[in-house]
């Protein structure tokens, strides 16, 4: 038997447009993910782990118009060197410029895995669950 709480709060919910009660497992997920982030407070210039290569690629890209790795970086990272250079040309290169390019790209990527478990017929909470 569920709790009274639990009762009231899935009938509220009930009451929500259907596009509100879709997109809120992923709301839920997004306010999550900025606590992670301010907890983990990703500003600083300074590269961690791999950073310096990336950061390196990106700069390049939007200085030289040239994707130049350093050579032990797999051929994905080309993608991610554009999307790093959108975001350096659009806010200026900082180290902080690129990691926040990383995480809105992760962020995309949470979303996707959500849509995409709804979409393979996962319920909500297992879609919440992957994601």
């Amino acid at each position: 038997m569920e709790q009274p709480w639990i009762q009231d709060l899935k009938s509220e919910i009930n009451t929500l447009p259907p596009i509100v009660r879709s997109l809120l497992p992923f709301f839920v997920l997004t306010v999550l993910w900025i606590i992670i982030e301010i907890l983990v407070n990703p500003i600083g210039e300074f590269p961690f782990s791999d950073d310096w290569a990336y950061s390196g690629c990106v700069l390049q890209l939007v200085k030289k118009g040239v994707f130049q790795p350093l050579g032990w970086q797999t051929m994905t990272l080309f993608t991610q060197a554009l999307w790093g250079a959108l975001f350096v040309l659009l806010f200026g290169f900082s180290m902080t410029t690129v990691r926040f390019s990383v995480i809105v790209l992760a962020w995309l990527g949470l979303g996707a895995i959500y849509k995409m478990m709804r979409e393979a017929g996962a319920n909500r909470l297992l879609a919440f669950c992957a994601a």
